[in-house]
This record gives C-alpha cells, sequence and structure tokens, in this order.
C-alpha cells in the first residue's frame, strides 16, 4: 500500500491500523479452544485484498478443513505481510469489532480475571496442589463463573461488556498469570503466580496465523505510527497515575468502586455515557451502576481519564462516602507490570487523597522546591529565605528546605493567597483542594499538599489523646469549688459522662489488645491488630468465665461493654493465662510446623514455639504483666470507680465528694499510665526517621503521638515477619522476645473497606 493510501486511512477518525494492532494483539493473548470457529458473519464483514486472497489458498493447501472465517480472523491477527491482506477501504471495520466484541462478551474468546482475591479464594477451595502453571482443563474450572478480565491497550478497554474505547491511552497488559496461592511456611509471604493455558497455539487461527507471520513484514511508516502511538510523552513525569487502575481494583471494595463509578456519571455525565453501551448509558447514575458487578464496574471506570478519576476519589473521600482511617495508606499490593516511566511511579491513596511517589527515590524536596520556584520566579519576594544562612538565594532556598519544618514552610509559601493554593492545585494537576475556611480546614490541606509531594505524614487514632485531653478537662471542673451547686454538679457531670465514655473505650482498647496479644496464635494473626476483628476474639476467651451471683461476666463483640465487666475483664485475664500456664506442655507447636530454619539456624530466630503466645513470654516479663493485669482490676475496684461513675452520672442525693471523684481519678491515671507504659493499653507509633553510621550501624525510629522514641534495630526475627518501620505498629516494651532486648511489635490496622476486603488473607496450602 503506497504513503498516500495509508495517510488517508490513518487519518480516519477511528485509527483503524492502531485499532487493528491493537486487537491483533488482544486476540492472540486470549484464551480460547482448539475447537473455536469464529461466527459465519465474520467472514461477511471481512474483505480480503487480492495478496489476501492468495493467501486464503496457501493456507487451505497447508491446513485442511479450515474455515473462510478462520482463515480471516487469522489475518485480522496478522493484517499486513508485504501488503495489507485485508482491505482497509471495503472491510467494515465497526462490524469487525462488534462481532469480536459479542465472542468476548459470550466467553467463546475468553480473557482471565486477574485481580484482587477472586480467584486466589477460588484456587484454595479447587486445587490442594501447588502448581506454576494449569492445564487447559484446570484453566477452565478455574475461570468457570468468573468475570470477563479487563485489560486495556491503547484506548481500547475489553471486558464483560466487549469492546470499548476509553479517553485516556493506558496499557493494562493481558496477562496469563495471576497471583494464586502461599505455601505452608508460615514466614514466607511470597505469592506464587500461576500460568493460564490455552489451545490457541493448537487452533486452524494459530496454524493460519504462522504461516502468515513467517513473512510478516509491517512497512517503516506502519512501525513508526505504532510507535509514535505508543510513545511514552509523560516518561519524565514525576506525578504521572500510571498504575491507578491497579490501586483501584485491588485496594477499593466494590461498594467503594460503585460509588467512584456514580460519581464520575454525575460529574462527566455526557462524556462517559457516550462511550458506555447504548443500552446501559441511559437512566440516573444510581439507575445504572446498582445492577452491575465488579468488572463491569471496572472496566466503565477505564472509560475516563485517570485525572477525572483521581479527582472523584478525593470528592469521596472528603464527603466521608469513601471512609479511609487515619493510620491506612493504600497501595496496590499485586504488580501486573513493569512500572511506567523514568521514575517509577506508584499510586497511593490515604485519607487525604491520592498521590504519585518514586519507587526510586524520594523526591518529596525537591517537588516541594520545584513547586517555590513555580510560585515565586523571583525568589527574592520570599524574605523569609533570606533570613537563611547561605551564599546566594538558590543556596538560602535548599538550606530553608532542609533545616525548617515543612509544615512551616508551606504555610509561609503555598498558604499566603488563595491564588498561590489554586496554582499548587494545578501543580499536582489531580486532586480536590478546597481553599478553607477555619485554622482546621487549613491544617488539613496543608498535610494533604505535604502528602502529594511524597513527605510522610503521620496522623494518630485518636483514642489516648482524647481521654487524657476528657480526662484534664475533668479535674478541672471538680476542683473549682470545694462544695458543689447544682450548676456545678451539672458542670461536672457533662465533663464525667465524655470521660467515663473515653475510659471505657481505653479499657476496651486495652483488656482487648492485650487478650488478643497474650492467648492468640500470632502465626495465624501475621501480628496484625485490629481492634473491632479482636473483640471477637476477647469476647470468645474471656465470656462465661466469673460468676458474679447475678449471672455471668459477658463480653460484646462489638465493643458495647460496659465498665464493670471491663474491669473485671484484667483479672479474668490474668486467671485465663495461668491456666495456660499449668497445661504448657500441651500447646506446644508441632514440628512439621516450625520454619525450616527454626533448629537449623540461630542467625534466624523464631520466637512462637507455643500456640499461645502467652507461653512463649520471658518469665520476668510475664511476671509483671500478670501482675500488672491483676492490679489493674484491684486498683479500680478499691478506689470504688464503677460506684463514683454512677453516682455522677445519674441524678443521686448521695453526689460524691470532691475527695472522691479525685481518689478515683489518680487511681484510673495511675492504672493507665502503667497499661500505656506495659504496651498493654497499645499506643500507635509511626515512622520518624532512620540513623546510620559509617560502619552500616543504623535503626529506624518510631514515635507515638506524644513524641516518645524506640529505635528498631536490624533483627534476628526478621523472618517472621515482625512489621516493617514505615508500618503502623504497637510496640510492648513490658515484652521481650525470647532471648533477646528487642520488643515484640504488631502492625495495627483500623478497620476499613480495604481490610475487610483482605480478610484471612494470606491463607495457606498444606505441606
Amino acid at each position: 500500500m503506497n504513503n498516500a493510501v495509508l495517510k488517508a486511512v490513518c487519518a480516519n477518525n477511528d485509527g483503524i491500523i492502531i485499532d487493528l494492532y491493537q486487537i491483533s494483539i488482544i486476540l492472540r493473548n486470549s484464551i480460547i479452544s482448539s475447537e473455536y470457529v469464529p461466527p459465519i458473519s465474520l467472514d461477511n464483514s471481512i474483505v480480503l485484498t487480492s495478496q489476501g486472497e492468495e493467501w486464503v489458498g496457501k493456507i487451505r493447501e497447508g491446513i485442511s478443513n479450515i474455515t473462510i472465517q478462520e482463515i480471516k480472523l487469522a489475518m485480522l491477527i496478522n493484517f499486513h505481510n508485504k501488503e495489507f491482506l485485508i482491505d482497509i477501504s471495503k472491510t467494515d471495520f465497526e462490524k469487525v469489532f462488534e462481532i469480536i466484541s459479542q465472542e468476548i462478551i459470550s466467553g467463546m474468546i475468553r480473557f482471565p480475571w486477574i485481580y484482587e482475591r477472586l480467584l486466589y479464594d477460588k484456587f484454595f477451595e479447587l486445587f490442594p496442589h501447588k502448581p506454576d502453571s494449569f492445564t487447559f482443563e484446570e484453566t477452565q474450572q478455574i475461570l468457570t463463573d468468573t468475570p470477563v478480565g479487563v485489560f486495556q491497550r491503547g484506548q481500547i478497554v475489553i471486558g464483560p461488556y466487549g469492546i470499548l474505547r476509553s479517553k485516556q491511552k493506558r496499557n493494562l497488559p493481558i496477562k496469563y498469570s495471576a497471583p494464586m496461592w502461599h505455601c505452608s511456611d508460615i514466614t514466607c509471604s511470597t505469592i506464587h503466580w500461576v500460568h493460564f493455558k490455552s489451545q490457541y497455539a493448537y487452533s486452524a487461527i494459530s496454524k493460519a496465523s504462522s504461516l502468515i507471520s513467517k513473512n510478516l513484514e509491517l512497512p517503516d511508516n506502519i512501525i513508526n505510527l505504532i510507535k509514535e502511538y505508543h510513545a511514552e510523552s509523560d516518561y519524565f513525569d514525576h506525578i504521572q497515575l500510571d498504575n491507578l487502575h491497579y490501586l483501584l481494583i485491588n485496594e477499593f471494595s466494590e461498594s467503594e468502586l460503585r460509588s467512584l463509578l456514580g460519581k464520575l456519571i454525575e460529574k462527566h455525565s455526557k462524556d462517559i455515557r457516550s462511550l458506555m453501551p447504548k443500552s446501559l448509558a441511559k437512566g440516573s447514575s444510581s439507575q445504572i451502576v446498582d445492577k452491575l458487578n465488579l468488572a463491569q464496574i471496572f472496566q466503565l471506570i477505564l472509560l475516563m481519564d485517570n485525572i477525572s478519576i483521581a479527582n472523584a476519589v478525593e470528592e469521596l473521600i472528603d464527603e466521608e462516602i469513601i471512609i479511609i482511617p487515619s493510620t491506612e495508606i493504600r497501595v496496590s499490593r499485586f504488580n501486573y507490570k513493569k512500572l511506567k516511566g523514568y521514575f517509577k511511579n506508584i499510586c497511593e491513596c490515604s485519607q487525604f487523597g491520592i498521590r504519585s511517589i518514586s519507587s526510586k527515590k524520594d523526591l518529596s524536596v525537591i517537588r516541594l522546591k520545584i513547586l517555590i520556584k513555580e510560585l515565586y520566579p523571583d525568589l527574592n519576594e520570599l524574605w523569609r529565605i533570606s533570613l537563611i544562612d547561605g551564599k546566594d538565594i538558590e543556596e538560602k532556598l535548599n538550606n530553608y528546605l532542609l533545616t525548617e519544618d515543612p509544615i512551616k514552610i508551606v504555610k509561609e509559601t503555598i498558604f499566603t493567597s488563595p491564588n498561590n493554593i489554586r496554582r499548587t492545585e494545578e501543580f499536582f494537576k489531580y486532586g480536590n483542594f478546597n481553599l478553607p475556611r477555619n485554622v482546621e480546614e487549613e491544617e488539613k490541606l496543608i498535610k494533604k499538599v505535604l502528602w502529594k509531594l511524597g513527605f510522610n505524614i503521620n496522623l494518630f487514632p485518636i483514642y489516648n489523646s482524647l481521654f487524657w485531653s476528657r480526662y484534664e478537662k475533668l479535674l478541672t471542673s471538680i476542683r473549682k469549688y470545694r462544695s458543689y451547686t447544682e450548676h456545678d454538679r451539672e458542670e461536672i457531670r457533662s465533663n464525667a459522662v465524655n470521660f467515663f465514655v473515653s475510659l471505657e473505650e481505653i479499657l476496651d482498647l486495652t483488656l482487648t489488645f492485650s487478650t488478643w496479644m497474650l492467648l492468640s496464635d500470632h502465626t495465624k494473626t501475621k501480628l496484625r491488630f485490629d481492634l473491632n476483628k479482636s473483640r471477637q476474639f476477647m469476647s470468645d476467651n474471656l465470656s462465661s468465665l466469673r460468676d458474679t451471683g447475678k449471672g455471668f461476666v459477658m463480653y460484646d463483640k462489638d465493643g458495647k461493654n460496659t465498665l464493670y465487666p471491663l474491669i473485671e475483664g484484667f483479672d479474668i485475664l490474668a486467671e485465663r493465662c495461668e491456666e495456660y500456664l499449668l497445661k504448657k506442655e500441651g500447646f506446644i507447636r508441632n514440628k512439621d510446623e516450625l520454619p525450616d530454619y527454626s533448629d537449623a539456624t540461630n542467625v534466624m530466630l523464631f520466637p512462637f514455639r507455643h500456640y499461645n503466645y502467652v507461653l512463649d513470654i520471658q518469665e520476668p516479663d510475664l511476671e509483671k504483666i500478670l501482675n500488672l493485669l491483676t492490679e489493674t482490676t484491684a486498683v479500680l475496684t478499691q478506689m470504688k470507680v464503677c460506684d463514683v461513675r454512677n453516682r455522677i452520672e445519674h441524678k443521686r442525693m448521695d453526689f460524691p465528694l470532691q475527695e472522691d471523684i479525685e481518689n478515683a481519678c489518680k487511681a484510673i491515671d495511675s492504672v493507665i499510665t502503667k497499661l500505656e507504659m506495659a504496651g498493654l493499653c497499645p499506643l500507635i507509633s509511626l515512622y520518624s526517621g532512620s540513623s546510620l553510621d559509617q560502619f552500616g550501624r543504623g535503626y529506624n525510629i518510631l514515635k507515638n503521638y506524644r513524641e516518645e522514641e524506640t529505635r528498631i534495630f536490624n533483627s534476628q526475627f526478621d523472618p517472621c515477619k515482625l512489621p516493617s518501620s514505615r508500618v503502623p505498629q504497637i510496640v510492648v516494651h513490658s515484652v521481650r522476645l525470647t532471648g533477646s532486648s528487642e520488643n515484640i511489635r504488631f502492625a495495627y490496622e483500623e478497620t476499613s473497606e480495604n481490610t475487610k476486603k483482605w480478610t484471612n488473607y494470606p491463607k495457606r496450602l498444606p505441606t
């Protein structure tokens, strides 16, 4: 085909050459049976060139009983052989793609659903063995009753709606494998991928395609056209969102993605409806999304561009429709292709929204510098920088960025005018940046800017800080006067109600964590503590063990536990631990359940030799813990904390004296302080820096909300999956791992749609 004709073809709005190339790759990577025969309508829709007609005879000579539609599908896969085999001007490509689309929808041409955990869970049920690849029959078995896989090449998105066209080019390559299983080694976190099997290679279509491809010769102008189309114009973009789709499908729940699609339809109704199947595009956003499954939702989300998607996610977070807890950072746990661009960016999401950070290097300070220089082409306008040491304005800026608190820097350089905030929003290209209306909103937006730049922003759960704040308010109110009028009592009662709510929350948190920590098998918990999930464990292990004469002490799995059973619970837990200690020998872990290294080397140590962790705690530490648990119940009971609470909260004649309330508060202060110091009342610690000397000796620094520091060194216990220093965690300062001075640590998870989605993961296949 001459260049003039080729240029005319390429001028087509649909970019038919590009579409042909994309479809050829898609079809070549499909899962089909060796018996698959395309519909006759494909023959009627594809018109061959004279060279194509010549190849029909050559193919029939080499392959007996091949149908014309099989030959034409092979030519669609290999559309050029020195000359075009398909007549570009006469072929009805809209009809051709519609036919292929219907074959995808019907499942005759198949693509595997490889995302989230659907196949992982199904594999665990169906396959007791641990293959690296499936047979075709096994492939069919595991893909039965699963969605059509969603993939994208260029602007063509394939999925349960067949072939659709997106506003944005992407590369979600078709994968012939998926993350399927974890081995029986309880210390191994490697996910094993299993390959699918297609019979495409054995089909008449493949054989015909092979005959053609031996002489396949794409001319330079077509090669250049394809290269130009796929060229990464954003190769050096340090904020690009290339793997946003993997973050969404793996780390957002179906209900969250349903809300996201609904938001996209509301905000971009004309655009997205024009790209949807016509039969689906009518009706309100809720009428459309409510009837869709996960794969359908995902394919339709991909019709929109990444910036629109990221903006919609952030609006949903700000509207608290998508709720991400303070310590949660979502990042796709699976990568299906090499990271794109020079900086190898990955997408993350927190309650501050979406950000893209480099996996190669920390760009946070560099990005902040670039942003400041964009806002202030003349750096001399920043009078604050002129006060910093340095030879010239550039050196002053560098020193300023490396020495001042980043929050202060953003306040002094960005939050100086609404215009600067708007220009900062333009710098990031995506994100929901509403102008702050008060100090609280300003502080949150500053942290959001820093988060997007790549800075580590530590947010803590409010349990502990709120408890101590309410404690101080109560103390202040009871110390105002020696005797109380009814007005004074109302003020005290108001503060006391809030305080005792917080006390119940803190005691519930402490009792739940302590029970979970002491009595669990941590090879199964994966050293991850979630308060809401662990309450069930606490309820199962402590309920019905103490008879008060009026009934047994019971614990609610949903956290609706009142003060008396919570106080009693610490003594009950101590007694429960003593019972396990009396039967210690019966809880030793079987040898075949120990990791291979456990008795082979002392370089790596395994601390969980029993099924209940209380039995692996060193004796001096355990003695202190049990004493503290018993003391907690004794002190709070002796100081009549329940009685004082009841006399304050209910309008009784015997309202407690100041001395009674102070004594109860002192007892509570003493007990909670000791529990916090021991780590039984968990204080969440977050990464706060690191140190490394010339000999390579170093440590990571963790800090809690009080700025109290814990240093984490290289550990002999790393193989048992102690949490990474970058993970929110609980350090139990009163418990040392066996034979060391290192404290046991647990990752801290707050319940969210994402943690619910990944409950009971990983699963372990038997040996």
